[in-house]
This record gives C-alpha cells, sequence and structure tokens, in this order.
C-alpha cells in the first residue's frame, strides 16, 4: 500500500497530510484577527475600567479554549504532516516529501513559540482583574501583546503549513 501522499491510483490522490493544520492555522489566524477587532475599541479612554475588567474576564475564558483547542489539532496534525514520507522512490517525490516535512516542522516551531507568550498575557489579566480601575491602560498592553504575538508566530505557522501544503502537491 502506498503513503498517503503517494498515487493510490492513476486517477486519484489522498488528502494531503498537511491540509489540516492548514485549516487549523488558518482559523486560529482568523480568531486572533476576530479578537484584534473586538478589543481595539476598548483602547478608546471613554470606556471605564472597571467595565474593561468584566469584559476581559469574560472574553478570555472562550478565547483560551479555542485557541487551545485549535493549538491541539494543529499540533497533532502539524506532527503527521512533518512525517510525511514518499514511498514512490521517485527522486522528485522523495524532494517534495522533504520540503513538506522541513515546512511542517517550521510550522510546528511558530505554533509552540505562541505558547511562549502565555506568562505575558497571564500577567496582563492578573492585573486587569486585580487592579479593574487601571485595565484601560492594561488592556493597550495586551492589544500590543496579542499583535505582536499574532505577527511573530501566528501567521508565519500558517504560512508555513501552507508551504508544507504547497510542497505535498
Amino acid at each position: 500500500m502506498a503513503s498517503s501522499t503517494a498515487k493510490t491510483s492513476s486517477t486519484s490522490r489522498s488528502t494531503p497530510r498537511s491540509l489540516i493544520p492548514v485549516i487549523s492555522t488558518s482559523l486560529n489566524v482568523g480568531m486572533a484577527l476576530g479578537a484584534w477587532i473586538t478589543v481595539i475599541p476598548f483602547a478608546n479612554v471613554a470606556y471605564p475600567g472597571p467595565a474593561v475588567a468584566v469584559w476581559f474576564k469574560d472574553f478570555f475564558k472562550p478565547g483560551f479554549i479555542g485557541i487551545t483547542s485549535l493549538s491541539a489539532v494543529t499540533i497533532a496534525s502539524g506532527i503527521r504532516s512533518a512525517l510525511v514520507r514518499d514511498t514512490s522512490g521517485l527522486a522528485e517525490g522523495q524532494a517534495k516529501a522533504k520540503a513538506a516535512s522541513r515546512w511542517a516542522i517550521a510550522g510546528l516551531v511558530f505554533t509552540f513559540i505562541h505558547f511562549g507568550f502565555g506568562n505575558s498575557v497571564l500577567a496582563i489579566m492578573d492585573r486587569i482583574l486585580s487592579n479593574p480601575e487601571l485595565a484601560q491602560g492594561e488592556m493597550a498592553g495586551w492589544i500590543q501583546l496579542h499583535t505582536v504575538r499574532t505577527l511573530t508566530t501566528d501567521v508565519p505557522a500558517w504560512i508555513c503549513f501552507i508551504g508544507a501544503l504547497l510542497s505535498e502537491l
């Protein structure tokens, strides 16, 4: 039996292994963009700190669950994608598999780096919830951190998994 990326018949191919991490990182980037669009209005000083704190408390848990779930899918499917092999014996197929694997590994690295921002995010959340009167300024810090994290981890992971998918095709 041929590998999942090798031809199974003369007219059909299996689903590329990197398709699922492309989908999950696409959703992750979409959630990050949605979160950014949602919190930008809170940069307006007209919103009182306590209102920002209450909103952030309610917003954080579902966002955390969503991102953690997507990341679990990305990690599991990304590992599977990184293990792509070509059994056709053709040099071209082996080169494609090697390139796809390298792109997937890079995507996994960026996915893991996302969690390196966790302590900073939790510190901002703690400051917002422990001192609601100062939540306005802390929210500005969260927006900045979220933007940096999205642009340095989520978007690059997405691009890497797209590279893996294109390499498999």
